[in-house]
């Protein structure tokens, strides 16, 4: 009993809430009133409850109710109420037939709900209840209703069946995505294209979410729920989807027409929506059909097209050149925007009007000449003519074209113009200045003649003084190399006589001191001094000639072996003067490993000479590789040093700065260095300070392969 009773409550409230419109198709006719409590309306709406649950025993293919026991019917009650969907269509044609006002129907509900409880409550069998029914709307009639009812739900069915079949026949068909949604954007059903559109989303499947694809444009989703929620029909809803969840990397359109170069991989896809609603696709649940649209690739297409149009614009507007548009008579059909700023005058108010009108008279002539063999023979137009602008000034305009574009038959020729007073006003001036310049020729050609001819006279001068210069040069080189020869032949000549000189004053001193007084000792002891002095001197300039008369073939050489060699044969003078000598690793240099010995020797022997008082000399020698050729090798002393405004002339031969003879030398020590490291390609320099020490920096050439490690 108490299932049944669910069941006519269900019934009441599904009327109630019943719109004037089924999705169904059926319309509830309520303009026919009847007496609701008359026997007659009692018997339709019985009937109509039994009918329904015949109907439903029939689909079911259960027994007919009235021969069904009572044990069974309550069973089957209780699975009506479950399975109730058919409701919506057996009322509709239900209360067509009644015709009734909805609140009286409602209220006849009410009272016939009430007899029925009353009556299950009082014998409380459910038997009782049929035999009331059939008591009431009488056994003939209930059983009419019956196979009507029944005839009809079949017609219903076989119609349904149909409109399923076509209905499924259109939606896979669509070759546009579509699917149905309920308010909750649950996926009811998706067609084909669908599923193909979405294959790589899981979510995009029959039970899924639709909303969740918005996942990433909650804009649009949020438009999306107010056109559902509003319960009509939308158009032209913009979703941006992220490409991932699609089937592939490039657009649909891409993938069937092999235009991928439109557009690569996009990182999101632009989709279009449209949705009509449904009604209600089952009961209680209202449904959309949406339908989707790929517009990627139009999207794209828009951009660029504004993107061609936004550069079209701005290089039209920057250009100095206008480009125009006219008809065979001269009529402008297209002219830039940019021409206002040339002719004054707005490009709206040139168009569709003869372009010869602001040209001026005396030309305009031979322009419209020019324009009508364009069309009429293909002469290239090619023109410079005066314009006059909407302040009546003048300016030069050139003016080209070259072809002709026929459209719809009319023929147009396509050009350009652009302004050329500039060009012109310089030409005027170039005109201007030619003419100056052809009178201040003329006026200075006998001038430029005559100094023509000095230059002459004085490049044959000239010429006569480099030749007398080269025959100098040669003759001092051949002088220079006489000196040289003069001072080694000299100096060799007399060391023999110095030796025998300083031989026989030291015998004469040995043996007659005793016998000489005190101012013929001081006589001797000077004599033997001078002698000394000469010698060293006359062995100074040997040296400095043997540079040249006695060179070898350069070789290469360890300049770390070389300085330990040297400071072995300087080890009594380093003892003396209880110095120290420092060096790194040296590269291997290339050249004459005599002179190059003499080199150090000298510089470092300077070192030992030239020292403080009082404290020990220090010499350190380093080296750098300063380009792939040469290397730098930089001696450094401790010693008294000297000014550097004396630079010059230390490498001088016979300069000594020593004004106190408090150390010997003869001065020719650093002027034989310059001219080694000369002969060897090389630079010698020197940096100082009084009583700081002196830094002399040699430059001497390597192998061109021979480079050592850090260097």
């Amino acid at each position: 009993m108490a299932n049944l009773g669910g069941f006519i409550i269900f019934l009441k409230e599904r009327f109630q809430a019943a719109p004037d419109a089924s999705p169904d198709g059926f319309r509830l006719d309520l303009s026919r009133k009847v007496s609701v409590g008359s026997a007659k309306a009692e018997r339709e709406i019985i009937g109509a409850v039994f009918c329904l649950l015949a109907d439903f025993f029939d689909r079911e293919g259960l027994e007919d109710p009235l021969t069904l026991p009572p044990g069974d019917f309550v069973p089957a009650i209780k699975t009506l109420t479950e399975r109730c969907w058919a409701a919506d269509i057996l009322l509709a044609d239900f209360f067509i037939s009644v015709g009734s006002v909805r609140s009286r129907v409602v209220t006849a509900f009410d009272q016939w709900s009430g007899r029925c409880s009353a009556v299950f409550e009082v014998i409380g069998q459910i038997n009782t209840f049929f035999d009331q029914l059939i008591t009431v709307a009488g056994t003939e009639w209930t059983r009419l209703e019956t196979t009507r009812y029944r005839k009809k739900t079949a017609e219903c069915k076989t119609l349904l069946i149909h409109e399923k079949r076509r209905y499924a026949s259109i939606f896979d068909s669509m070759h546009e995505p579509a699917c149905i949604i309920d308010r909750q954007g649950v996926l009811v059903e998706v067609n084909e294209a669908f599923s193909r559109f979405f294959k790589k989303c899981d979510a995009a499947q029959n039970g899924g979410s639709f909303y969740h694809l918005f996942r990433n444009d909650s804009d649009a989703l949020a438009r999306l729920i107010d056109q559902v929620q509003g319960k009509g029909s939308f158009s032209n809803l913009d979703v941006s989807f992220p490409a991932e969840i699609f089937f592939g990397a490039g657009l649909l359109e891409s993938a069937q027409d092999n235009e991928s170069s439109v557009v690569e991989c996009p990182s999101v896809r632009q989709i279009r929506l449209a949705g009509v609603p449904l009604g209600e696709i089952e009961i209680g649940r209202p449904g959309w059909l949406v339908i989707l649209q790929d517009i990627t690739r139009q999207k794209y297409v828009e951009q660029a097209l504004r993107d061609s149009e936004e550069k079209y614009r701005s290089l039209i507007v920057n250009l100095p050149d206008v480009p125009w548009r006219a008809d065979v008579k001269g009529r402008v059909v297209f002219i830039g925007e940019n021409a206002a700023g040339i002719c004054g005058v707005p490009s709206k108010e040139l168009v569709n009007v003869d372009r010869f009108t602001r040209i001026l008279a005396e030309d305009c002539v031979r322009v419209k000449k020019a324009y009508r063999r364009l069309f009429k023979r293909g002469i290239r137009y090619d023109i410079t003519y005066r314009f006059q602008r909407s302040d009546g000034s003048l300016i030069w305009l050139h003016d080209r074209a070259e072809k002709i574009s026929v459209i719809d038959g009319v023929p147009y020729a396509d050009g350009l113009f652009w302004d050329v007073s500039e060009l012109k006003r310089i030409e005027e001036e170039l005109d201007e200045y030619r003419c100056w310049l052809e009178d201040f020729v003329d006026e200075r050609t006998e001038d430029l003649l005559i100094s023509n001819d000095r230059l002459r006279q004085q490049i044959a001068q000239r010429l006569l003084i480099e030749k007398e210069l080269v025959r100098m040069a040669e003759a001092l080189k051949n002088s220079n190399a006489e000196l040289e020869h003069f001072a080694y032949v000299a100096s060799h000549d007399l060391k023999e006589p110095l030796m025998l000189v300083a031989a026989f004053s030291r015998k004469l001193f040995d043996r007659y001191a005793d016998d000489l007084d005190d101012r013929g000792r001081e006589y001797l002891s000077r004599i033997m001094g001078s002698v000394k002095k000469l010698q060293a001197l006359v062995d100074a300039l040997l040296q400095l000639s043997r540079v040249t008369t006695s060179a070898v073939e350069f070789s290469a050489l360890d300049l770390n072996a070389l300085i330990r060699d040297l400071v072995e044969d300087l080890e009594e003078s380093i003892k003396n003067s209880d110095a120290s000598i420092e060096f790194a690793v040296l590269p291997v240099v290339i050249g004459d490993p005599i002179q190059v010995r003499q080199l150090f020797q000298n510089i470092i022997s300077n070192a030992l000479k030239y020292q403080r008082d009082e404290e020990s000399p220090v010499v350190t020698i380093s080296s750098r590789i300063v380009d792939q050729g040469f290397c730098e090798i930089i001696v450094m002393d401790n010693g008294i040093g000297f000014e550097e405004k004396f630079l010059d002339r230390i490498f001088e031969p016979f300069v000594r700065l020593d004004h106190h003879g408090k150390y010997e030398g003869t001065g020719m020590g650093l002027t034989t260095c310059r001219k080694i490291v000369s002969r060897h390609g090389g630079e010698i320099s020197a940096k100082s300070q009084p009583g700081a020490g002196s830094r002399f920096i040699i430059r001497l050439p390597i192998p061109q392969t021979d480079f050592l490690p850090g260097y």
